[in-house]
């Protein structure tokens, strides 16, 4: 067996990473993994053995923090410290057709609607003595289905139907606002009681097409079809205002 060291013609210096594999006697390779000069030099120059152990490659992380196991297509994960801590998760909400009740002078109707892609943004809080978080605070805003890397210059839109503040992206919950977790990779469901919950006139709707009431909205446009993206409107703002912080992470 050899371990083999890959160095590009653009090194640069001692902190650009360089790939590095094992060779096995039948040919095989391993999956490339990397390091830095300067982390091979130092581990070269102690009792270590990189083929077998690679300790001094793992030494990198002994005040590594753990973040929890989060939800499928998250994009941003911060917390706080203390007691009471919080924890905000924001997840991306695939541009699809979902299930809708509309509720009007008692009379509820189910529609299947377009909605576009969406950020979801979810504070939670830890309660006490307990295994159990409580969210606090949720927020939807539309992004366009570009098919583009999200990033932190990725622009956000009002989310444009009812039960979300347009200029916040506050999630309006009414009586449906107790929601608690026990994992955070259980926050998937908060977009399912979303939608789940009726919708009615609260904040209305916000397009481009000029539409205001989510009722007509619902006469006019035809059911079981993907969202017409033109009708978003911008908020002036970009993802990286969320947190104001690099994500750990980018969904395509």
């Amino acid at each position: 067996m050899n371990l083999i060291f890959e160095i590009s013609p653009n090194f640069k210096n001692k902190t650009t990473p360089i790939a590095y594999y094992k060779q096995l006697d039948n040919g095989a390779k391993t999956a490339r993994k990397y390091i830095t000069i300067a982390d091979l030099v130092t581990a070269l120059s102690q009792p270590v053995d990189i083929v077998r152990g690679e300790e001094g490659i793992s030494n990198r992380f002994e005040n590594e923090t753990r973040i929890p196991i989060l939800p499928p297509n998250t994009i941003g994960y911060s917390s706080t410290k203390g007691t009471m801590m919080k924890e905000r998760v924001t997840i991306v909400i695939p541009k699809g057709v979902y299930p809708i009740q509309y509720s009007s002078k008692n009379i509820v109707t189910t529609h299947l609607m377009g909605f576009p892609k969406l950020i979801m943004q979810n504070v939670v809080v830890s309660i006490p003595n307990t295994k159990q978080r409580r969210i606090v605070e949720t927020y939807l805003f539309a992004i366009k289905d570009d098919r583009k890397p999200i990033d932190e210059q990725t622009e956000l839109y009002s989310f444009p139907f009812p039960n979300v503040d347009k200029t916040t992206g506050g999630v309006c919950w009414g009586a449906n606002a107790d929601i608690s977790i026990e994992q955070l990779n259980n926050l998937d469901i908060v977009f399912t009681k979303f939608i789940s919950a009726p919708f009615n006139e609260d904040y209305g709707c916000y397009l481009k097409n000029g539409i205001q009431n989510f009722k007509s909205y619902l006469e006019l446009e035809e059911e079981d079809v993907p969202f017409n993206d033109d009708y978003l409107l911008p908020t002036n703002k970009r993802v990286g205002q969320l947190y104001g912080e690099t994500y750990l992470n980018e969904i395509y």
